[in-house]
């Protein structure tokens, strides 16, 4: 890629070293739209149904599974972003790079609906056993994810330019990062950031579908590891 990359740098209309594109990423958001309704059959179980409190998963089990992505949303909401310059593509936390990387050492580059962007949600060989196991509930995830993703997309640009396959996730081997436009505009220029870098054009590339993975796990430095 990478001579055909000098190629096209030579030729393209935009320099994303002085122009870099930034993409607000919004995949974050998702985990805590999918336990809403979770937290409101506690919030029913606890004010309501209060005297039924046989229900141990109601007031132990759900909480305990919830607290991640309440977590994950409060601790990312508005301070994650895509930067795409000439040579790399990041994915960063305030200032903080979450990954990275370099235009020349991309791998594969696919659309997806997945909200699968960074590599703390690879599941070990443990979680991926027990996957099969529950794969009703894995599908169900997923739809609500999709059902999800289309009321965002409606709430954020009214569904113009809207695809089912909405995000780009680009890989460098066991590396991805992916990009969420969230307008039809913001999509046409990373089109034309494929195009212009490595002569891609994002809307003939292949689909990638990810059913199975754990919720983000980042940790920022000064973080307990």
């Amino acid at each position: 890629m990478s001579s055909e990359m000098q190629k096209n740098n030579q030729t393209k209309s935009r320099d994303y070293d002085k122009e870099p594109i930034v993409i607000e990423d919004y995949n974050y958001i998702f985990g805590f739209l999918f336990i809403i309704p979770l937290t409101l059959i506690v919030l029913y179980a606890v004010f309501i149904k209060e005297n039924n409190l046989s229900n141990f998963y109601v007031y132990a089990i759900l909480p305990a599974v919830m607290f991640p992505f309440y977590r994950i949303y409060f601790k990312a909401r508005k301070k994650r972003k895509i930067i795409l310059t000439n040579t790399d593509i990041q994915f960063l936390h305030e200032t903080i790079i979450l990954e990275e990387i370099r235009v020349d050492e991309i791998t594969d580059i696919r659309r997806t609906y997945s909200i699968y962007y960074h590599k703390s949600q690879i599941e070990n060989d443990f979680h991926d056993s027990l996957s099969i196991f529950f794969f009703p509930v894995i599908v169900m995830v997923n739809l609500v994810f999709i059902v999800n993703k289309f009321f965002f997309h409606l709430y954020m640009n009214a569904l113009k330019g809207y695809k089912f396959f909405d995000a780009i996730i680009i890989f460098s081997d066991e590396k991805f990062i992916n990009i969420l436009p969230t307008s039809k505009e913001e999509y046409e220029i990373v089109r034309s950031y494929f195009l212009d870098i490595l002569n891609i054009d994002i809307k003939e590339i292949n689909t990638f579908t990810k059913y199975s993975y754990t919720y983000e796990n980042i940790k920022l430095k000064g973080e307990e590891q």
